[in-house]
């Protein structure tokens, strides 16, 4: 399992998108600096930019998380593997945990830059 989660891994740092994806999950906070800055430094509840900042997250996440997932599926598509892919004398279970076992790592990372930031 832990071989099936390396070479996932490797596949997928091979590619740009997850520098498209990582900077897509800031798209949020420039809107929220452009928000604070418009209201003048104003982070109170009246302004209304604390419902503002989560709204924006809560939306854009499930999103990033859609694509990030669906990319991971992708890359065996564009790659022409898939069929070699379901051949493979391994449970087809381990195969597709793998590719969501990852996914889950980029994403508990993006969840924490964005909450350090």
């Amino acid at each position: 399992m832990l071989k099936l989660i390396k070479n996932e891994w490797i596949k997928i740092k091979s590619e740009k998108v997850i520098l498209v994806i990582v900077v897509l999950s800031l798209i949020p906070l420039l809107m929220n600096f452009a928000n604070f800055a418009i209201n003048n430094g104003d982070i109170s509840l009246d302004s209304g930019f604390y419902f503002t900042y989560y709204n924006q997250y809560f939306m854009i996440l499930p999103i990033i998380s859609s694509v990030l997932i669906s990319f991971v599926f992708y890359i065996e598509f564009k790659n022409k593997t898939y069929l070699e892919w379901i051949t493979y004398n391994i449970p087809r279970f381990r195969l597709l945990f793998s590719k969501i076992f990852v996914s889950l790592i980029i994403m508990s990372v993006i969840f924490l830059i964005q909450l350090l930031i």
